[in-house]
C-alpha cells in the first residue's frame, strides 16, 4: 500500500513542479520528463503486473502520432531526397513522447489505486502548481517590459496555464458540503490570485478568453437548479473581480489595448500565416522538427518565420499535413467519449482556440494540463 501511495506522490509533485523549468520548452528539459514519466510508467506496469492502453481507436491514433516525426523524417530523406537532421527527428519524437507518456502514466496509476488517483487531487495539483507559479509575481526578475512571465520567459503562455488552473477551481466540488462559506472564501481568494496574475501577463487574448468563460460560468450557474443565495453570491464575487481586472487593464496596460497597436501585431501575425502557408504547400509532406527554419536560411540565407503563432500550422509545417488529420481525430474521440463535464470542455475549446493565435502548443507544460484535463473528461467515471 505504502509502495501505491508513493506512486501518487511523485506523480503529483511532476505536476507540480515541472512548470518551473521553463514550462519545458526547451530540448534539454522535455527529455528529462520523457525519462521520469516511462520510468514511472514501467514500474505502475511491473506493479499492475499488466499495461493498460485505454480506448483501443485512442490508443491507436496516438501510436500513429507518435510515428509522424519518423514518417516526415523517411518521407523527405527516401522520397523528395532532402537532408533532415536525425536529431531533429529524434527531438520531435521525444517531444511527443512525453505527453504520451503522461497519457500512458495516467492510465496505470488509475488502475494501481483509484484511492491515491481521484479527479480532485489532480486538479489540485495543477491548481497549486499554478499558484505556486504566482507567488513569484512578487519578484522583478520574473518581468519583462512590464509583463508577468515567471519562470515561463513568456507571458502569453504563463496566462494561458493560469487560466486553464483558474477554470478547474471554478468547477471544482467542495469535499467538505457542510462547509460551504469556507470552501467558497477559499475558491475566491485564490480565484483571485490567479486573476491577478493573469492580468500582469498582459496577455489581450487571454483577457478576452477569460471574459468569454466567466460570462458563460455565471450564465451556467444559473441555469442549473442550485442554491440561489450561493450562486448569486458567485456571480456578485465574479462581476466585481472582472470590473477590477478590466480597470487595472485600461490604467497599467492602456497602450497595449489601443487600437493602432492591435491592427499592427494582427497584421504581422496574419504575415505569419502567410508564410507558413506558402511553406507547407512547398513540402506537405513536413519538414521535421522545426527543419523548416533551416530550409528557409539555405534557400534565402535568412528565415522570415520563427515562430508561427499557430498551433496546427506550426503542426503541419513539422510533421506534414496527416498531423492536422490525426490531431482532429484524436479531438473528436475525446470530446466524443466526454461525459457531463461542461465548464471543463468549455475552457478546453478556448485554450485550443488562443492556441490558433499563439505559441501554446509549443510548451509542453501546457500540453500536459489538455491532456490531464481530456484524461480526467474521458476516464474519470469509468472503470479501467
Amino acid at each position: 500500500m505504502k509502495n501505491k501511495e508513493g506512486f501518487g506522490i511523485l506523480f503529483y509533485a511532476f505536476i507540480i513542479f515541472s512548470p518551473l523549468f521553463t514550462g519545458l520548452y526547451f530540448e534539454k528539459d522535455f527529455i528529462w520528463a520523457v525519462v521520469f514519466l516511462t520510468i514511472f510508467s514501467v514500474c505502475a506496469c511491473l506493479v499492475n503486473r499488466s499495461i493498460y492502453l485505454g480506448d483501443t481507436k485512442m490508443a491507436c491514433v496516438l501510436f500513429l502520432i507518435l510515428l509522424l516525426p519518423s514518417c516526415s523524417h523517411l518521407v523527405n530523406t527516401l522520397i523528395f531526397h532532402r537532408t533532415v537532421p536525425i536529431t531533429s527527428t529524434i527531438y520531435g519524437t521525444l517531444q511527443i513522447l512525453e505527453m504520451q507518456m503522461l497519457y500512458f502514466a495516467l492510465l496505470q496509476l488509475k488502475k494501481l489505486n483509484t484511492l491515491y488517483f481521484t479527479s480532485f487531487i489532480t486538479k489540485c495539483a495543477i491548481i497549486v502548481s499554478a499558484l505556486y507559479l504566482n507567488i513569484t509575481l512578487f519578484f522583478p526578475s520574473c518581468y519583462r517590459e512590464g509583463r508577468f512571465e515567471s519562470t515561463f520567459g513568456y507571458a502569453n503562455t504563463l496566462a494561458i496555464y493560469l487560466f486553464f488552473a483558474l477554470t478547474l477551481l471554478l468547477n471544482l466540488k467542495n469535499p467538505y458540503p457542510g462547509k460551504p462559506t469556507k470552501w467558497m472564501t477559499f475558491k475566491m481568494a485564490s480565484s483571485f490570485f490567479l486573476i491577478l496574475g493573469i492580468v500582469l501577463t498582459n496577455s489581450r487574448t487571454v483577457y478576452l478568453i477569460t471574459l468569454v468563460y466567466f460570462s458563460y460560468f455565471c450564465y451556467h450557474l444559473l441555469s442549473k437548479q442550485v442554491w440561489r443565495k450561493m450562486a448569486s453570491k458567485a456571480i456578485l464575487g465574479s462581476v466585481l473581480v472582472l470590473s477590477l481586472m478590466i480597470l487595472f487593464i485600461f490604467v497599467k496596460y492602456r497602450d497595449r489595448i489601443e487600437l493602432d497597436i492591435m491592427k499592427r501585431d494582427m497584421s504581422l501575425r496574419l504575415s505569419y500565416y502567410k508564410e507558413a502557408v506558402e511553406l507547407i504547400r512547398e513540402n506537405p509532406q513536413g519538414f521535421g522538427y522545426e527543419e523548416y527554419l533551416r530550409y528557409q536560411v539555405r534557400k534565402e540565407g535568412k528565415y522570415r518565420l520563427r515562430l508561427v503563432h499557430n498551433g496546427l500550422l506550426q503542426m503541419c509545417l513539422n510533421y506534414g499535413i496527416l498531423s492536422l488529420i490525426l490531431f482532429t481525430l484524436l479531438l473528436y474521440l475525446a470530446i466524443k467519449k466526454a461525459g457531463n463535464t461542461r465548464g471543463e470542455l468549455m475552457s478546453y475549446l478556448l485554450v485550443l482556440a488562443h492556441s490558433m493565435v499563439d505559441i501554446t502548443f509549443s510548451y509542453i507544460s501546457v500540453n500536459n494540463i489538455l491532456i490531464i484535463t481530456a484524461f480526467l473528461i474521458c476516464y474519470d467515471q469509468q472503470k479501467l
